[in-house]
């Protein structure tokens, strides 16, 4: 039974499967953004904020506080507080 390849293009961005510039397929993905207002406690390090994507099955809380571990060096994860707008 042949495909009809433009019914079949169209079902799959219907899906949310969208092709980038190359044809490939991938999935659209809605992950919610959180803007996190850092402040570390050392002299001389001003306030600042990032903009961190959470994926969806992660709690929002733990992920921020790995993330901000990952990046973070000793000292200032040790002295660092943080809140999400």
């Amino acid at each position: 039974m042949p495909v009809d390849a433009e019914k079949w293009h169209q079902d799959m961005i219907d899906k949310g499967i969208i092709p980038d510039k190359d044809g490939y397929f991938h999935y659209k993905v809605d992950v919610p953004k959180h803007t996190v207002r850092i402040r570390v406690d050392i002299t001389g390090m001003p306030e600042f904020v990032m903009e961190i994507e959470v994926p969806n099955n992660r709690d929002s809380e733990e992920y921020i506080d790995q993330f901000l571990d990952g990046i973070l060096n000793e000292n200032m994860r040790y002295n660092c507080e943080w809140e999400v707008d």
